[in-house]
């Protein structure tokens, strides 16, 4: 989204719901003014990444960690596997280390799709940490939003429970557990070629 939103909404008239960085809310919350800002690399440096802050967070002091590690960590949870111990473990403890060496962080913004997926690891390595903030629950807000107003709160209710992958693979079966949990029963496959 940091990258596309704004073009695609110069494009298109329908509604497009992006997903970026919770800047806003977490400067609202934020008590010290200090955030940190947990994103993949690009994120952290994009424009439209550094327009938020300006617009919304000009008076905190921000602490970028950009990581694609952490994107694979939580590839990894998601898959099952357990990311508390060896190397893993060690590698969350080296990508949090700058928000470790400022005390003053008293927010972070998870500002990448799958780094919820991290929380409460990442709250338990930074326990001092009060407000944790993604843009998860605005998203479904906004869905929910749409969906009322152009009338699809029945097509939403049909596909409730779907999976869609733009892939099919033979290791599919090793996120049942994860899809299961978010009660997504069914997967389908969209060809997007």
């Amino acid at each position: 989204s940091t990258v596309a939103l704004p073009r695609i909404r110069e494009r298109f008239s329908q509604a497009v719901i992006g997903v970026v960085p919770a800047i806003k809310p977490a400067a609202t919350i934020s008590q010290t003014r200090a955030i940190a800002l947990l994103a993949t690399p690009g994120t952290v440096t994009r424009h439209y990444t550094r327009e938020l802050i300006a617009e919304h967070a000009s008076d905190c002091q921000i602490t970028p960690v950009g990581s694609s590690e952490l994107v694979h960590i939580a590839e990894k949870k998601l898959r099952g596997e357990n990311i508390r111990i060896g190397d893993t473990y060690a590698q969350l403890q080296d990508i949090i280390a700058p928000i470790k060496a400022n005390p003053q962080i008293d927010t972070v913004v998870l500002a990448c799709t799958h780094f919820p997926l991290l929380k409460a690891e990442l709250q338990q390595l930074l326990p001092h940490i009060p407000y944790w903030v993604d843009s998860g629950e605005a998203i479904a807000r906004r869905v929910g939003y749409w969906l009322d107003k152009l009338n699809l709160a029945t097509y939403a209710t049909a596909i409730k429970g779907l999976a869609y992958f733009t892939k099919e693979d033979h290791n599919i079966h090793r996120l049942d557990n994860a899809l299961r949990q978010l009660r997504l029963d069914h997967i389908k496959y969209l060809n997007i070629d």
